[in-house]
């Protein structure tokens, strides 16, 4: 039985060694699976091509301001894009033509809007001032022309309505006169001829105009400066220095009537930041010249000298 036994297990582990002699003969004997080669780098994806696709499509819809921003952004991807760099040029032009007719439309209409105010409240001078303003933006207004010529004719209506009254007045103040009776002149012998004397010289008369030079220093780039003399317009001029010049002067001269009368003056910007209206009385003396000096003070606050 022991000896069956051994038999057994020799039996045994010759077979266990048989088979791990088995087994590795065959491990020796397989191919390693080839390793996958690396997966090709994803080519990234060019769509300059749709993005000048799309704002072509743009800015033939009119939408000007989204067609500049994908033409940027197509430069931005590639400068050298001639497309891209013609069409931003195009459209940045464009856009900045469009804000500037939009400012002065806007200015149009605060001018227009003043001078129907104005209207309502009787003050046909601002109306005139106003409307004029806007028509030395846009000259073709229909409105400001209409408003100008309907303020300008009530003023000369008024004007002559108060020359008529006072020539009334005088008419009757000269009838309720009484006539002087003219006094009697008793007889005298007639004078001796006289000796015949060099005839006088006539005093040279004091000249009836004067010269009045407006001088406006202004801190406002743009606006427009409007002076009356007794409800007569004597200056009037539209101004602007440009968005590099912070300031500037406006000037001018003219002849005038001498004598005591009425400065009316207006300065109003044309973003509406001054509007400013000055009565002033004066004299103006015959045969000289004088400046009417318009300033604004730290306040924007109109300030009239004649110097």
């Amino acid at each position: 039985m022991r000896i069956t036994g051994l038999y057994a297990a020799i039996a045994g582990g010759a077979l266990v060694a048989a088979l791990v002699v088995v087994l590795a003969t065959r491990k020796g004997k397989e191919t390693p699976a080839p390793t996958p080669p690396p997966a090709a780098p994803t080519a990234p994806t060019d769509d300059r091509a749709k993005l000048l696709e799309d704002a072509r499509r743009l800015e033939t819809e009119g939408k000007g301001e989204e067609a500049l921003a994908a033409y940027r952004e197509l430069l931005r991807r590639d400068p050298s894009s001639k497309d891209a760099t013609d069409a931003v040029s195009r459209l940045e032009a464009g856009v900045a033509a469009h804000a500037e007719q939009e400012k002065k439309a806007k200015d149009v209409e605060a001018h227009l809007a003043a001078a129907r105010a104005a209207a309502l409240e009787g003050d046909d001078a601002k109306v005139v001032a106003e409307s004029e303003a806007a028509l030395a933006i846009d000259a073709q207004n229909a409105e400001g022309a209409v408003l100008k010529t309907g303020a300008e004719e009530r003023l000369a209506a008024a004007t002559k309505k108060t020359a008529d009254q006072a020539a009334k007045k005088a008419e009757i103040a000269k009838k309720k006169a009484k006539p002087t009776a003219p006094p009697k002149v008793a007889s005298v012998p007639a004078p001796a001829p006289a000796r015949p004397v060099e005839a006088a010289v006539a005093p040279t008369p004091t000249p009836g105009t004067g010269t009045i030079r407006i001088s406006f220093d202004s801190p406002i780039s743009q606006g427009y400066v409007m002076v009356r003399l007794n409800d007569k317009e004597i200056f009037q001029k539209a101004f602007d220095f440009g968005k590099k010049n912070a300031r500037g002067r406006v000037e001018g001269s003219t002849a005038v009537p001498s004598g005591r009368g009425e400065f009316k003056v207006w300065v109003i910007a044309s973003d509406r930041s001054v509007n400013e209206y000055k009565v002033v009385p004066a004299t103006v003396p015959g045969g000289e010249s004088r400046t009417l000096a318009l300033e604004l003070d730290a306040a924007r606050h109109l300030n009239v000298n004649l110097k």
